[in-house]
């Protein structure tokens, strides 16, 4: 890991864009009074484009009898803008043309059902989302099913774990928030075996997560999806000193994953020793199935070295190595990255981009380091090394610190958006680094081994702030001068 290559090929951009419209015909449950729906034998139905069913009308509807909304084609969409808890036996019964999206919490505090039906009979890639809510249960036996699938609800780490060695292609979801400090610190990944099927957190959390050794995370490895769940605090590290750690994936969510990540986030710190892949969410992105959506971290990244200068880690704020067509995609990381010894690959966002991984619509905060006298490392805002990745419409703000970096011989490699480029930058489009926070001012910098690289532009604070950059769809992108220091963000994916 981390070796600087030469490579004659470059791949082709491979990637599933996520476009983000802002829907203008919705259902939505808030406390306006109930407008253009009509509710009849439990089923309330949009009768016009824009539709409100106050959150009252519905619950005392919920107390008599089984309650389904529908939007229909009029409407599309359903949106939760107001917060429901009902207590009753009656289920309740989402079913939307197209998406759901949660931005108000509902609690099924009763024995009462849940159905969440989205993308029925749509064409707009429908989705179920959640902004600052959740979706809890006061039992685990009440019955949630997701697009038709019955999901088994779990209330703690202990539960998901055994009811995925159980059954590693079922569908699971997490009833309510769990601090999981009270179990103490895990040896290993407690989630051990490689999940296939779907993990649901709805919008809860995991707090005070603790692993340390080997196959760090909450999951040690995934093949599945894993969506909506945020983990708070999470102090992940493998702190092995064994040969047995080599090669070794350490990331707060997801060790390695070749799956698929959708709104989900991390805060907190993770660590691992000697040539290992280090990511803030995951250590491993890799396989042509494996994609970051929709995430961000906020997690101190760092490896703890005990050996001589044989080896080196890839380490990112989001992931530490990306591969294999795997990609990031509408995602953030805000968390430093620190690296301890020689032979580093490191990044604010992305350790290692290869092998045709994909980056798209991203952006990085955090500052990125390695130690003086470090020899033969890859330092970027972004991504410290890319060899066959690709890159378009993202951005690097933080500070990149290291000495002597010429790429010459041993000398460290560093550069604003991008420390070593290993293909001469032919799938590049649309990227930025910040000239006045990074501390990389020459402007033919935003590559450390290839001046002046094409597809990348450094800007200063003053011109990131005056408008989008260029090649950024400001169906995706935003500005606020009081969100983020009033610098682009997603606005399917909003700073925390």
């Amino acid at each position: 890991m981390g070796i600087r290559m030469k490579l004659e090929s470059t791949g082709a951009f491979i990637c599933a864009l996520l476009v983000t419209t802002t829907a203008h015909a919705d259902l939505t449950v808030s406390t306006n009074a109930t407008q253009g729906v009509s509710c009849a034998s439990g089923v309330c139905k949009a009768t016009a484009k824009v539709a409100v069913l106050n959150v009252n009308d519905l619950a005392n509807l919920l107390v008599a009898s089984n309650v389904t909304i529908h939007p229909g084609k009029k409407a599309k969409n359903i949106v939760f803008a107001a917060p429901l808890a009902w207590t009753s036996d009656y289920g309740l019964a989402l079913d939307s043309y197209e998406s759901i999206s949660i931005d108000s919490p509902i609690a099924d505090s009763g024995a009462g059902s849940l159905a969440l039906t989205y993308n029925d009979g749509g064409s707009g890639g429908g989705n179920l989302s959640f902004f600052n809510a959740n979706i809890t249960f006061a039992s685990l036996s009440n019955a949630l099913t997701i697009n038709g699938n019955a999901y088994t609800l779990v209330g703690n780490v202990s539960s998901l774990a055994a009811g995925v060695a159980a059954n590693p292609s079922g569908y699971f979801a997490l009833a309510q928030s769990y601090d999981v400090g009270q179990d103490g610190t895990y040896s290993s990944a407690p989630v051990g075996t490689q999940l296939y099927g779907i993990f649901e957190g709805l919008g809860n959390t995991f707090s005070n997560l603790q692993v340390s050794e080997a196959n760090d995370g909450l999951f040690a490895s995934s093949d599945g999806s894993i969506r909506d769940i945020g983990l708070l605090n999470a102090q992940v590290s493998c702190t092995t000193t064994s040969n047995e750690a080599h090669g070794s994936a350490a990331g707060a969510l997801v060790g390695d994953n070749a799956g698929a990540i959708w709104r989900s986030y991390a805060t907190g710190a993770v660590s691992a020793t000697f040539d290992s892949y280090i990511g803030g969410l995951v250590g491993r992105n890799r396989s042509q199935d494996a994609i970051i959506t929709s995430s961000f971290a906020d997690v101190s990244v760092s490896d703890t070295r005990y050996g001589g200068d044989d080896g080196g880690s890839e380490m990112g704020g989001l992931a530490g190595l990306n591969e294999e067509n795997a990609q990031v995609v509408q995602s953030y990381a805000t968390g430093s990255v620190t690296a301890n010894g020689a032979y580093e690959t490191i990044g604010g966002l992305v350790g290692f981009d290869d092998e045709h991984g994909f980056i798209s619509q991203a952006y990085a905060t955090g500052a990125v380091s390695v130690p003086d006298g470090s020899t033969l490392s890859d330092i970027g805002g972004l991504t410290g090394a890319s060899d066959d990745g690709n890159f378009a419409d993202s951005y690097s703000t933080g500070p990149v610190t290291v000495s002597g970096a010429d790429c010459t011989g041993y000398d460290p490699c560093a550069g604003g958006l991008l420390g070593w480029d290993g293909t001469g930058g032919r799938e590049l489009a649309h990227s930025y680094w910040d000239t006045d926070t990074s501390g990389i001012t020459n402007s033919n910098q935003g590559t450390g081994n290839i001046s002046h690289e094409h597809g990348i532009t450094g800007m200063t604070t003053a011109q990131f702030q005056a408008g989008l950059p260029k090649g950024f769809n400001a169906k995706i992108w935003k500005e606020n001068a009081a969100i983020n220091n009033g610098l682009p963000y997603l606005i399917a994916n909003p700073p925390q």
